[in-house]
């Protein structure tokens, strides 16, 4: 798939790229420092949808971070994924105004493509 990033996903079926959205609402700045290009989060199906988001990017303690972008979920789900079973990791940081823009990657394996 395009803009896969391979040394991430060694045996992934396919990767979509997107980023966190609701930083400056969500994560703590303890949370926010620890992040590194490869570091592994999850995504969680929101209790109550925000801005028709639905599912939340939570650290892999499970600390929010944000949520994924609505489009993402319909892109997800256009690919025929559960969002919830994706991995996701980190694949950029950006500065910007207060809180910086993270850019992540979802994958899923073959197995998970092919059912």
């Amino acid at each position: 798939m395009a803009g896969m990033t391979p040394d991430l996903w060694p045996g992934a079926a396919g990767a979509h790229g997107s980023f966190i959205s609701g930083i400056g609402e969500r994560a703590a700045i303890e949370d926010l420092a620890g992040l590194r290009i490869g570091t592994p989060l999850r995504l969680r199906r929101s209790r109550r949808p925000t801005r028709g988001c639905s599912f939340e990017v939570v650290t892999a303690e499970g600390r929010p971070l944000g949520w994924l972008p609505r489009e993402d979920e319909d892109a997800l789900e256009a690919y025929g994924q559960n969002p919830e079973a994706a991995e996701v990791r980190v694949t950029g940081i950006v500065p910007a105004f207060q809180r910086p823009r993270v850019q992540i990657e979802l994958a899923w394996p073959e197995t998970a493509a092919a059912g």
